[in-house]
């Protein structure tokens, strides 16, 4: 529930320009890894509802599955700043992150939450071809 409300409030700041002391990361790490194929202008909005649906999914347990699947796609998007952008992201060496490395670093506990939500679901339960 608290990573859910926390996804979904992150994903709101997003919305209004300049709330968010992750949007100028995030754009940016989004037009690296689009080639500048998604300016900030579409990203931040994008970002902004991707986040905010993966905060509701959570929050509700609706389409949990694929709640998780955007999850950890999204994750390994925030995680690919530490390659993206590695000027931004270390102080001269992987022991020593930046302030805006620290803040993608920290996201390894929304994995773990993440990882923690998916070893409970419960078994698939739809029929297979295998049981026709």
């Amino acid at each position: 529930m608290s990573v859910g409300l926390l996804f979904v409030w992150f994903g709101a700041l997003k919305l209004l320009p300049g709330l968010s002391p992750a949007e100028d990361l995030a754009t940016r790490v989004m037009s690296a890894l689009t080639a500048g194929r998604v300016p900030a202008d579409l990203s931040r909005p994008l970002l902004a509802m991707a986040e905010m649906l993966i905060g509701a999914g959570l929050v509700t347990g609706l389409l949990l599955r694929l709640t998780l699947v955007v999850f950890f796609i999204h994750l390994a998007g925030t995680f690919s700043a530490l390659v993206v952008l590695p000027g931004e992201m270390w102080d001269g060496s992987v022991a020593f992150p930046t302030m805006a490395g620290q803040y993608v670093l920290k996201n390894v506990v929304l994995l773990a939450a993440g990882l923690a939500v998916a070893a409970h679901l419960r078994p698939d339960t739809r029929s297979s071809d295998d049981d026709r």
